[in-house]
């Protein structure tokens, strides 16, 4: 698979999957995956079964389980994995976050998606009311003008009036 194929097979959760692999030394278990990407366990299955057909992991067992639970699988870099990854291939992922700040920094993005929503559906009220009511608004601004032009009038009158009291 070149390396275009495969940056468009691979979502940013199969390279974040990659990029704990690689934070273990190249070996992890699901457990390890999880807690340092976040993701759910059928993200987690799922990006098992495609890393491996793109080539990047080999996938095991460990030795033992926890309790009665069949042992954890294990994703273990392949040497095209470690290429890739040489070559950039998890250049666009922060593998210094954590995964409660990565959490964090998701949640304050859809609060500002959601507020950016809300002002667009305002935007969306208001040049609605400017259509239906544009009239109106003509109207207002016309109102607004001879207010001021009557303003200005009244102040050449007061400046005429205080004229004619101080030469009184």
């Amino acid at each position: 698979m070149n390396r275009i194929e495969l940056e468009n097979r691979l979502d940013r959760d199969a390279r974040r999957f990659l990029a704990a692999v690689d934070y273990y030394g190249g070996e992890a278990t699901t457990s390890e995956i999880r807690l340092r990407t976040g993701l759910s366990p059928s993200k987690t299955h799922t990006r098992y079964g495609v890393l491996e057909e793109c080539g990047l992991i080999d996938i095991t067992r460990a030795d033992v389980g926890h309790g009665n639970r069949d042992p954890p699988k294990v994703a273990h870099l392949t040497g095209d994995a470690r290429r890739e990854i040489e070559r950039g291939l998890l250049r666009d992922i922060d593998v210094d976050r954590t995964p409660e700040e990565i959490r964090d920094h998701e949640t304050e993005l859809r609060a500002a998606q959601k507020e950016r929503d809300e002002l667009r559906e305002r935007v969306n009220v208001l040049e609605e009311l400017l259509r239906r009511d544009g009239g109106r608004i003509d109207d207002l601004e016309d109102d607004v003008d001879e207010l001021f032009a009557w303003g200005e009038g009244v102040d050449e009158w007061r400046d005429v009036a205080e004229d004619a009291i101080r030469s009184r």
